[in-house]
């Protein structure tokens, strides 16, 4: 499956993989709002997923999590012409004031990679 380097052996992160490979062939993803470089959001949104997966599994007991997953469809069902491309939590404080630190960490490799000098 594509997802697998995600977090190998997590159910839920093979399930999310498959929904996002099954969103992207939907008809109202092609009418969303386009962007100039949608490739490097979509690319920059998979990083921060990533760093996201792996800081909740280090750090949050998966049988009993603090922070969910919302993703774009609570935009979508809202207003679809919108679209949605960017990743919702719901958490605790804590967990958030971690990841907002996490987060800087993406966006300096991001800022430092010479592939993206503009991300």
């Amino acid at each position: 499956m594509s997802g697998s380097y995600l977090l190998p052996g997590h159910f839920w992160i093979w399930q999310v993989w498959d929904i996002l490979q099954w969103i992207l062939q939907k008809q109202w993803l092609q009418n969303m709002t386009s962007y100039e470089r949608m490739s490097e959001i979509i690319n920059f949104s998979l990083d921060e997923l990533r760093v996201i997966t792996r800081f909740l599994h280090e750090r949050e007991d998966t049988d009993n999590p603090t922070t969910v997953l919302i993703d774009g469809w609570a935009v979508d069902s809202y207003n679809p012409w919108y679209g949605s491309v960017d990743i919702d939590l719901i958490t605790n404080n804590s967990t958030r004031n971690s990841l907002n630190i996490c987060e800087k960490s993406v966006i300096l490799y991001h800022t430092d990679c010479p592939d993206n000098p503009e991300v």
